[in-house]
């Protein structure tokens, strides 16, 4: 899905650069994914240049922000479904446990369904929050094996 069904509006640099943090996407990253320097990528969010990021830039941020939103709905619908299951059993509501990743490495270890770590603790921190305003338990976990 490309960015392009949605709605064109101006949106200013400070728009741009916010959702790139959001997404855990850097400015390197960003470059070498656009194929720009990344003198170029850091002009597109300085106020003090006139020109800002090509459409091709926001519709590949948002594309990602679609596929992090995909997957917080899942995570959640999954924590959702696995309550159901403990209330029915007469369990306590569980704790849910999420991924959190130091480096890419460690990422990539246990498989690397988003790309990169960033962007899957963007995923899981937006997740959580979602599921401690339903009332949920959260924990953040290191992948197994490695110590807190």
């Amino acid at each position: 899905m490309t960015g392009s069904t949605m709605p064109l509006r101006m949106r200013g640099k400070a728009d741009f650069r916010a959702l790139r943090e959001k997404l855990g996407v850097t400015q390197p990253l960003l470059a070498k994914r656009m194929h720009r320097d990344v003198r170029t990528v850091k002009a597109w969010e300085d106020p003090r240049f006139h020109y800002g990021p090509p459409r091709e830039a926001w519709d590949w941020l948002q594309d990602l922000e679609m596929d992090m939103w995909r997957s917080v709905a899942r995570t959640v619908a999954d924590a959702e479904e696995r309550r159901r299951e403990a209330r029915e059993a007469g369990r306590a509501d569980p704790v849910v446990s999420l991924p959190y990743f130091r480096h890419q490495m460690e990422y990539e270890s246990v498989g690397a369904p988003l790309g990169w770590f960033r962007l899957a603790n963007a995923v899981s921190a937006r997740a959580g929050d979602e599921l401690n305003a339903k009332g949920f338990s959260v924990d953040y976990e290191y992948p197994s094996g490695v110590e807190n």
